[in-house]
């Protein structure tokens, strides 16, 4: 709960730096419309490691059938090492957070030459995702040396 917050603070005291549709990069934060297709466009690709497939999407949690709001990304990984990828998400409306997501590949990294799914989940109201006009996506890339 507190990283949740801490994440949503620096993304709060970030906003008015970032201006829309701005370049994505590794480890900085880029904001734009919240729209599906925006969302399938969404990029990162720099030293041989892509970040695309951006996916977003209200659900129900399987035991306790509590709303969530879910993500997935695919990560490719052409480099020769491994490399610790993460996504974190904000939902934005009228310039406050209305929602935030991070997550990783199941083991914390990606191996060297490999694809992987970057996921998180977690529960929210009803709802929650019509209420974000505008979505904030960091993609944090960091490559492990031996």
């Amino acid at each position: 709960m507190r990283w949740g917050i801490a994440v949503i603070a620096s993304v709060w005291m970030t906003i008015p730096s970032i201006a829309q549709e701005a370049d994505v990069e590794f480890n900085k934060w880029s904001c734009f419309p919240f729209t599906r297709e925006a969302l399938y466009d969404f990029e990162v690709n720099k030293s041989r490691v892509r970040v695309n497939n951006l996916n977003i999407e209200d659900g129900v949690a399987f035991i306790t059938k509590a709303p969530t709001i879910s993500f997935s990304a695919t990560v490719a990984n052409r480099t020769d090492v491994n490399v610790a990828v993460t996504v974190e998400l904000v939902g934005m409306s009228g310039g406050k957070p209305v929602f935030a997501l991070s997550g990783d590949a199941g083991f914390g990294f990606v191996a060297a030459g490999k694809n992987d799914e970057v996921k998180g989940t977690i529960v929210a109201t009803r709802d929650t995702l019509k209420k974000a006009g505008t979505i904030c996506v960091r993609v944090g890339g960091f490559g492990q040396t031996e």
